[in-house]
């Protein structure tokens, strides 16, 4: 089984595998000093957010490892699915709910912080100077722009964080 990419490269079951084995590597590495001086999730969540957006550009080359963590935390470059999968991987390791959500052109997250829904575009938010834009959202307050329209919130029960629902 293989996974193709829109720049028409291709990574193997067995590649894909080993990639998510090194971000996670990555990711357990350096989510400790990420949140340490962190007071609630929501200061975690907006510092994993800073930290992405620090060490990662956009890979305008479309790199097929800039679809993953790996990519973002690994080699520094990413597209809006890596930026999420490293997001992800980051909160995961702090403790925080978090998940993807998509529409037909972009991929950002959402994390469950006290039973409400907030979102984080770390791909928006990126380059020299970290914006703030795009970083705890309320679900009632999401953006107007058209790169983030179209897109299913899930529900407050797909938040597991090891296996656990809420």
């Amino acid at each position: 089984m293989t996974l193709e990419f829109i720049s028409g490269a291709s990574l193997s079951y067995e590649e894909l595998c080993e990639n998510g084995e090194r971000a996670k590597q990555a990711a357990y590495s350096v989510a400790s000093d990420i949140v340490k001086d962190c007071r609630g999730d929501f200061e975690k969540a907006r510092a994993i957010h800073d930290y992405i957006a620090s060490v990662c550009e956009y890979d305008g080359e479309m790199d097929e490892l800039s679809y993953t963590a790996l990519g973002a935390l690994g080699y520094g470059k990413a597209v809006c699915q890596g930026y999420s999968a490293a997001f992800n991987l980051l909160c995961r390791c702090a403790g925080l709910r978090s998940l993807a959500v998509s529409n037909d052109s972009h991929m950002w997250n959402v994390v469950l912080i006290d039973g409400d829904i907030y979102h984080y575009d770390v791909t928006y938010d990126d380059g020299d100077v970290i914006l703030h834009e795009y970083c705890g959202v309320k679900d009632e307050g999401t953006f107007s722009d058209e790169a983030h329209s179209g897109f299913t919130l899930p529900k407050k029960e797909y938040f597991y964080i090891d296996g656990t629902v809420l």
